[in-house]
């Protein structure tokens, strides 16, 4: 039985990515999709998980993460750049350094809004 939460929040995009759904992967797997704007959580088993987000042909880093048994562990993601930029951005990921398109975050302390 999972006794711990993964809550990943969605911010919505003007327009860069918002039409699309991002891929949640949880360990390798794929565990559900989110929109833009959209907030969806997910139980887990407590321990060590690895966090991703896919869109397409790209997506975010992995984040390596700890949860406790009864804790909700708080991501956030969003398309990484502006619209304006946007296809700079998507030659800009595709080098072998570049920034991934998606930007993942663990949102912790302060950045908690209370849910």
């Amino acid at each position: 039985m999972s006794e711990a939460i993964v809550r990943l929040t969605r911010v919505a995009a003007p327009v860069q990515g918002r039409l699309r759904p991002y891929r949640i992967e949880l360990d390798g797997k794929v565990v559900g999709k989110i929109g833009s704007g959209d907030r969806t959580e997910f139980e887990v088993e407590p321990g060590h998980h690895r966090l991703r987000i896919r869109s397409s042909w790209t997506g975010s880093q992995a984040l390596s993460f700890e949860v406790k048994k009864g804790a909700v562990a708080r991501f956030e993601c969003q398309p990484n750049g502006h619209s304006p930029t946007a296809l700079f951005e998507v030659f800009k990921a595709r080098r072998r350094h570049g920034d991934p398109w998606v930007d993942l975050r663990e949102v912790t302390g302060e950045d908690i809004d209370g849910t």
